[in-house]
């Protein structure tokens, strides 16, 4: 896990950050995910057109990470890559899951924090996508998990840029995750408006006691965010601006990507 610093740090190291590696790391999952047979080194450099050199790295890495998994000369998916193929493309459009989870990775990887990627259903919050440590994974929600939209960060983001959405969450019975989540309707709706002014959402043990999760959008374009991305902090502590300023930064990003992404 990467320890935090000063706030001017991890600016610079969420820019310095290999945005490029990461890319180039899917690039090298997509081409063996998406093929129906095992694949040699020379083949997948090939379907990516990456160096030899880069490749072979690459697929030490996600070897592994159990992403991919190698028999003799060939490579193909890996348990855990098994379980990404069948996971955040279900719930996200391929080319823009292809796109904003380098970011999520990023972020993870920064802060040292889980990071997910969420989107809303009718009146709930669907998990899509989930980069933790494997010492992390209590504190992770589970891909494809759909949670109450408002006992979460993202929810609550997802809320503040949609009122119909917000309309059909009032609308629905509002459960309780723990002691700490926020059931009455006034008080959600006083939230929602400070989350539309300040464009960020947290949620203090309201999903899971001793997690503080802050969530901002990632906008494709539209008013309403195509996703909702978050950090899940242990442990009852403050907001810390060193890390909202790093989230902030990478939706940023991310949103500058997915816009890209959707314009084709």
């Amino acid at each position: 896990m990467t320890p935090l610093g000063e706030p001017n740090e991890l600016t610079s190291q969420a820019s310095g950050y290999s945005e490029a590696l990461i890319h180039r790391a899917f690039s090298v999952m997509d081409a063996v995910l998406s093929n129906s047979d095992p694949m040699s080194l020379t083949e997948i450099v090939s379907a990516t057109q990456l160096p030899k050199s880069s490749v072979y790295r690459l697929l030490k890495i996600l070897t592994s990470q159990k992403l991919l998994r190698r028999t003799g000369r060939l490579y193909a998916p890996g348990e855990q890559g098994l379980r990404f193929s069948a996971g955040v493309q279900r719930f996200l459009p391929p080319r823009l899951a292809h796109t904003l989870l380098p970011f999520a990775v990023r972020l993870h990887h920064v802060t040292g924090f889980v990071s997910y990627l969420c989107v809303p259903t009718h009146h709930e919050l669907l998990v899509a996508e989930v980069v933790f440590d494997p010492a992390q994974e209590s504190l992770a929600p589970l891909r494809g998990t759909r949670l109450p939209a408002h006992c979460t960060a993202a929810g609550k983001i997802f809320m503040a840029y949609d009122s119909a959405y917000l309309e059909r969450v009032l609308d629905h019975p509002l459960v309780a995750l723990t002691r700490h989540s926020v059931t009455d309707p006034i008080v959600i709706s006083n939230q929602i408006r400070q989350v539309r002014r300040a464009g960020l959402a947290t949620a203090a043990g309201e999903r899971l006691l001793g997690v503080l999760e802050q969530a901002v959008p990632v906008h494709g374009g539209h008013r309403r965010p195509v996703a909702g991305l978050t950090l899940a902090i242990p442990g009852p502590c403050a907001p810390n601006p060193a890390v909202t300023q790093i989230l902030r930064q990478v939706a940023r990003e991310g949103s500058l990507a997915a816009r890209r992404s959707i314009r084709g």
